[in-house]
């Protein structure tokens, strides 16, 4: 069979083989490949996306919770909560937070609370009710800030550090218990820090990419993904499920939330702890393959199945070349031959053998 005909048997039947497989790709398969792998992987890798920005925003919060612990060690900030302060207090304190604004560019500002919701130290000169040269009256918390009750903001003397999420400030509120200079305890220590300092450390580490919606829910944690033209309808939603949400500290694939211009999507999350959950919002056509794909595997199968049987009709060489290949041999053997023994050859002995 010469090489054309080869090729045009084999284009023949990966025709049909191609044309079969099409068939039975469009009347499930690509179904079966969606749902047994290609959704199996996909999932994989939001898990992993997933596990990985709980593990940066842990991080984050854990370095804060240390600067601003170590604020709070300071002599000078033990007394802060004192009417009357000395020069000097007032300039080491002033000194103080200055260099946590260059350490953190997101610092907003602080507060000391007491138990009764009376600031009796701040950093922002609107919680400032009177003042002199060596005092300073406050206001009421929640005079100066309503839509957060003091009560909720307060902490408990020997609890631990925690994370206040207001996502209608785009900030976060930290909450220490704060001591005085012989250790007891005096009240709580908010430190307000903006979300975008968040922002930019997940930028920093390959959590956020450039473009990437990134949004604070109140108090229920973050939403990655988010397409801001869904509405809040979709948010709401998403806070609902947040809300009710369980699992501990494993990724759950949340029921298809639509918004309201009828995208669906899929909602991953996991338990952030007391700040709430930390969840992806993955569109819906994630999961399935597109024309892209599919067309891709079509045109793989029709390749492998058309190259595959050319190369089967090509494991058996032709007859002539075969025996073309074996005279080629002699030839080249019998030169070797007789350069090899020239001087050894009886010339009359072959003419008559070839006579014969």
């Amino acid at each position: 069979m010469k090489t054309v005909q080869k090729f045009a048997f084999s284009l023949l039947v990966a025709i049909v083989l191609f044309a079969v497989f099409a068939v039975f790709a469009f009347s499930g398969l690509f179904d079966v490949i969606e749902s047994r792998f290609y959704n199996r992987r996909v999932t994989q890798v939001i898990e992993q996306d997933v596990l990985f920005a709980k593990e940066k925003i842990d991080d984050y919060h854990t370095l804060s919770n240390i600067q601003f612990s170590s604020v709070l060690e300071e002599d000078f900030i033990k007394r802060a909560y004192l009417p009357n302060k000395s020069s000097d207090d007032i300039q080491a304190t002033q000194n103080t937070f200055d260099r946590l604004k260059n350490d953190l560019p997101g610092f907003l500002f602080a507060r000391f609370i007491d138990d009764r919701g009376n600031i009796n130290f701040s950093t922002t000169r609107n919680d400032i009710s009177k003042q002199t040269d060596f005092s300073i009256t406050y206001k009421q918390l929640d005079d100066v800030e309503p839509e957060i009750p003091a009560q909720s903001l307060q902490i408990s003397e020997g609890e631990k550090p925690q994370v206040y999420v207001d996502g209608a400030g785009n900030r976060f509120i930290y909450r220490l218990p704060f001591y005085d200079n012989v250790d007891l305890y005096k009240g709580t220590a908010l430190f307000y820090v903006s979300e975008r300092d968040l922002r930019n450390y997940l930028l920093k580490e390959n959590v956020l990419a450039e473009g990437t919606s990134f949004s604070l829910l109140d108090q229920t944690g973050y939403l990655f993904n988010v397409d801001p033209d869904s509405g809040d309808v979709l948010e709401s939603e998403i806070v609902q499920i947040l809300s009710n949400r369980s699992g501990g500290d494993r990724v759950v694939n949340e029921p298809v939330v639509t918004s309201e211009d009828g995208k669906r999507y899929f909602l991953f999350s996991i338990s952030a702890g007391q700040e709430g959950s930390i969840a992806y919002l993955v569109d819906e056509n994630e999961f399935s393959l597109g024309k892209p794909l599919k067309s891709i595997l079509l045109a793989v199968f029709f390749l492998t199945t058309f190259l595959t049987g050319f190369l089967m009709l090509n494991f058996r060489q032709d007859r002539i070349v075969v025996l073309s290949e074996r005279v080629k041999k002699f030839q080249i053997n019998f030169l070797k031959g007789y350069l090899e023994k020239r001087d050894q050859i009886d010339w009359e002995e072959w003419k008559l053998d070839l006579g014969r």
